[in-house]
């Protein structure tokens, strides 16, 4: 079992009653579930619950890894998910592709057309955090927040950025980095502006996909927008 290097502790969003802790391994299910329901036709979404499920227990096993999650009335409502040390994250999930390889082959089976995205996604973990972190220093990646769509409009996200923030600043980050995508997309690239992100840079990725680099420094723990 992974513990969350520096996890916070237990917190409240009193708006909400939404208690943010570090995820555990009983954890994974839930948060493959709400991944799903939150990123609906997203890549890793097509993957299916069983690879999220190892995608996450590797966060949860990386030395740096960041999986937190939000409860409402004891129910896993939202998670967020990161780490420390991005390129030795990256690499590992590259070395892991035998772990995860019975999880991509039912969702190849499933969707033959995913093929191709596999394939170029492979390619791009080695040189992945390289490209993308913005900042000399230590950074953390926040790779993704996720909030069961049942649950949104009660700060269940800004609890979760606020509690990795914290996290990440306590294990030692200098500054925690993000990626999100800069069409069709403006409530996303509003609230990470609205609580403290800067944006840094627009690029392009695989696939025409525009995408917004944003990063917020950690000077202790920060105070983010409500």
């Amino acid at each position: 079992m992974g513990d969350v290097s520096g996890g916070a502790p237990p917190s409240m969003d009193a708006r909400a009653e939404v208690v943010v802790r570090p995820a555990e391994v009983a954890d994974l299910a839930a948060i493959a579930r709400v991944h799903v329901r939150a990123f609906d036709g997203f890549f890793l979404t097509l993957l299916g619950e069983g690879f999220l499920r190892e995608y996450y227990r590797l966060t949860l096993e990386h030395d740096g890894g960041l999986l937190l999650v939000a409860e409402s009335e004891g129910q896993v409502t939202g998670f967020a998910s990161g780490f420390l040390r991005p390129v030795a994250f990256y690499e590992r999930l590259s070395r892991s592709k035998w772990r995860l390889a019975p999880a991509i082959l039912r969702a190849v089976l499933r969707r033959p057309s995913t093929l191709g995205r596999i394939l170029g996604a492979a390619r791009h973990v080695g040189g992945r955090e390289a490209a993308k972190a913005p900042w000399d220093g230590d950074p953390a990646e926040l790779a993704s927040i996720g909030v069961d769509p049942a649950h949104g409009g009660h700060g269940i996200g800004t609890a979760l950025l606020e509690a990795f923030a914290s996290s990440a600043g306590k294990s030692g980050a200098d500054y925690v980095y993000l990626t999100t995508d800069a069409d069709h997309n403006d409530g996303v690239n509003a609230f990470y502006a609205r609580n403290g992100f800067d944006l840094v840079t627009s690029y392009t990725a695989a696939g025409e996909r525009k995408m917004n680099l944003y990063a917020s420094r950690l000077g202790g723990v920060p105070s983010l927008a409500r």
